[in-house]
């Protein structure tokens, strides 16, 4: 690595809202103007540019957006629907229908957090719907994605429980032995005050009919959640979405109830199984019906109402989510509208997916690819990697998932996980010995809603710390277990930081623990994430020990599973900060806070990469904390005349203050401009006809800011595409605090 004066990183959300360069003249000039200064910068684009900041934010969902595209290798979906996101949809909506060469696709409701709608062919049509369903569907798909309105479309895509099903009590629940949950609960068995919610198939709880319920999960600790299918056939209820997530689909596997089971079974209570949190509200949010199969825009809307988001139909949920457990997923890297629904949920609730059962990378399954998520590989009995189980740089811990093929323990039942179901055979109540990553994830959970009864504040990165910093790495030959899918062979980073310790995690949390990694010296966090976007990640470094140490920072160490080296020296991905400490001496007890900087158009592939960052500590070497970070593909290049301006307002209208302009295209500015309340913004003019229109991008600082006088602000701004027709108005909160009389119409 090389020290570099680091350029920063501006992102966000898309910006959807346009700006008008009003064509104004230029107002009287103060007796001593201000300075403005910032970068211009395309969303979604890998330019680096700006002052130095940490960038604070959920951060995935702009190159998502700008960088997305259909992939038609992906045909598990509901044939006839399409989620569609247009560029800016007239009055804030999205159309009730929309015209396309296989027919008209009729609206049906909204779409989870990022202003899409889900749309449908009316069924009964003739012609190629009829004939290919999926093959249409793509069609449209495709050519939606083709029109300048729309930012993009793609099918309701079909996710699945993440369990190989198969066919009684606590001491045949070997795998709360494997992760220390005896001394775990000795700490503490949980808290009523932590809620978890459930995305899953339903419950074996029905909230209406008393006789519809497992005896083994308790009344005092059911939440009342919500059935989210929307077919009536895949809910087998009935109905479609309605206030009761019972589990009615009889040829299923119970799936969610095995999974809750594990989170939060009646304990201590005489019968049955143990729950790994003894205390927890539980409620569940069902979005897998028929098959274990679920729909995307049910499985986005049941995690926006698990952590207390508006979901159109539905009541609002008046218990909120501190933990959601996912056991689901499908093939394919993170949608961009399940990235924004989970950066919304992030902000306030932890979310823990399973891995995948494909024994294949983890990166390139949904959701446990995507940012913000807690993402669980399996264990057998013999604590190595379950033959099922995804793998890869992108898994954070394992848990038990069991292996119902073996009964490596003897006793007498398959190496399962061992939890609630309804047994069709005997008509009755019951419970089953399932494996697969599903069943690792809810372990997981549980532990976690363990910790925020000790910690009420716990955060993903908390939570994170914890389980990592004490998780008990497995060797290489145990991560690899029974081979792979894919010529190379696996080691330890592959399994992430290895076997949850639930005891351990619990201690972390209790006495704020702090763990060296490299020799004294511990780290927070103990993931360096960049996700997809941030370019800087800061952290500390803490002297563990009881004497004085020398540190030094030297370089990094690939993962075997990155997809192309990362370089580094000169043209190097990964930096130094200047103005940060790389080497020293730490006094006993002492903390020194540094950073490093992600420079993505160096790495020659698209893809999720990992490094371990290598240190010495009084002379003798070390493997400290990963790193990880994501290139996704570049945005096409934006060329074009290019104007900036300051506005303010005067007497109810929009004036110019300041401005500055290019024949062709601008990535920074400086320019003087009068004192005021000012909305700063770019206009790039593609095809250089002096009209904003589709194709161009605009885009503005995204706050007002108070200019004044002799003084200098550095003000970056991200553009976007327009399209014509969009809506050119400022802000309504920002016209409201310019007192409502400015207009630029």
């Amino acid at each position: 690595m090389k020290v570099k004066r680091s350029t920063g990183l501006f992102a966000g959300l898309l910006l959807v809202a346009a700006l008008v360069v009003a064509a104004c003249s230029q107002p009287t000039p103060a007796p001593k103007d201000a300075r403005l200064t910032g970068t211009i910068t395309v969303a979604g684009s890998t330019t680096r540019a700006g002052a130095l900041q940490r960038s604070e934010g959920a951060g995935h969902l702009a190159a998502l957006l700008a960088t997305w595209q259909l992939d038609e290798s992906l045909t598990d979906f509901v044939p006839g629907e399409l989620v569609v996101r247009f560029v800016e949809p007239a009055g804030g909506l999205a159309p009730m229908s929309v015209q396309a060469a296989g027919g008209r696709l009729d609206f049906v409701r909204e779409v989870g957090a990022s202003g899409s709608g889900l749309y449908r062919l009316p069924s009964g049509l003739s012609g190629q719907l009829a004939v290919d369903p999926i093959s249409a569907t793509l069609a449209t798909a495709r050519e939606l994605n083709a029109r300048p309105d729309v930012l993009y479309a793609h099918p309701n895509y079909l996710f699945h429980a993440m369990a190989t099903p198969n066919d009684e009590y606590y001491s045949y629940q070997w795998h709360y032995d494997q992760i220390g949950m005896e001394a775990a609960w000795d700490i503490t068995k949980g808290s009523s005050s932590v809620v978890v919610g459930v995305v899953d198939s339903g419950i074996l709880y029905s909230s209406t009919v008393a006789a519809n319920r497992h005896p083994d999960f308790a009344p005092s600790r059911m939440l009342p959640g919500y059935d989210f299918i929307t077919d009536p056939a895949s809910a087998m209820d009935g109905n479609g979405r309605d206030s009761d997530p019972f589990d009615s689909v009889i040829d299923g596997s119970f799936h969610g109830s095995h999974v809750a089971g594990t989170i939060g079974a009646a304990t201590n209570n005489g019968t049955g199984v143990a729950g790994v949190d003894w205390n927890a509200k539980i409620f569940s949010a069902r979005a897998l019906g028929k098959g274990g199969s679920g729909t995307f825009v049910d499985i986005v809307d049941a995690m926006l109402w698990s952590a207390g988001y508006t979901v159109t139909g539905a009541p609002v949920n008046a218990n909120p989510a501190d933990v959601i457990n996912m056991s689901l997923g499908g093939q394919g890297t993170c949608f961009p509208d399940l990235q924004a629904a989970i950066d919304l949920v992030s902000m306030h609730t932890i979310v823990v997916v399973a891995a995948g059962n494909d024994n294949m990378n983890a990166g390139n399954f949904t959701p446990a690819s995507c940012g913000g998520v807690i993402t669980v590989g399996a264990t057998d009995y013999s604590g190595d990697r379950a033959p099922y189980s995804n793998y890869g740089s992108r898994i954070d811990v394992m848990a038990p998932g069991g292996n119902t093929g073996v009964d490596f323990n003897g006793d007498g039942f398959s190496d399962g996980v061992l939890s609630l179901v309804y047994s069709t055979d005997i008509g009755d109540w019951d419970y089953a010995f399932y494996q697969g990553t599903s069943m690792a994830a809810p372990h997981v959970a549980g532990v976690i809603a363990l910790m925020k009864a000790l910690n009420p504040d716990l955060d993903t990165a908390g939570a994170l710390a914890a389980l990592r910093t004490t998780a008990h790495k497995l060797s290489g030959s145990a991560c690899e277990g029974y081979g792979t899918s894919e010529p190379r062979t696996l080691g330890p980073d592959d399994c992430g930081a290895g076997l949850i310790d639930a005891a351990a995690a619990l201690a972390y949390v209790r006495d704020g623990t702090v763990t060296p990694i490299a020799g004294d010296l511990a780290f927070d966090p103990a993931v360096l994430d960049f996700g997809s976007t941030v370019d800087i990640v800061t952290f500390e470094i803490t002297n563990t020990g009881s004497t004085a140490v020398d540190w030094t920072l030297y370089g990094f160490l690939d993962a075997e599973d990155n997809p192309a080296a990362v370089p580094g020296g000169d043209g190097g991905a990964l930096y130094m900060v200047s103005g940060y400490p790389y080497s020293g001496t730490l006094a006993a007890g002492a903390s020194v806070i540094t950073a490093l900087e992600v420079d993505r158009s160096a790495l020659t592939a698209e893809g999720q990469y990992q490094v371990h960052l290598l240190f010495t500590v009084d002379g003798v070497d070390y493997v400290g904390p990963p790193a990880r970070f994501t290139k996704l593909r570049d945005s096409a290049a934006v060329t074009g005349p290019t104007v900036v301006e300051a506005n303010i307002a005067v007497n109810g209208q929009w004036m110019v203050s300041g401005a500055q302009q290019s024949a062709g295209l601008l990535t920074s500015y400086d320019f003087r401009a009068a004192p005021g309340l000012t909305i700063v913004g770019a206009w790039i003019d593609v095809n250089a006809n002096s009209t904003i229109d589709t194709g161009d991008y605009l885009g503005f600082h995204d706050q007002l800011v108070t200019v004044e006088a002799g003084k200098s602000y550095t003000l970056p701004i991200e553009v976007s595409p327009y399209f014509e027709g969009g809506d050119t108005r400022w802000p309504a909160e920002w016209l409201e605090a310019l007192g409502g009389g400015a207009t630029t119409e």
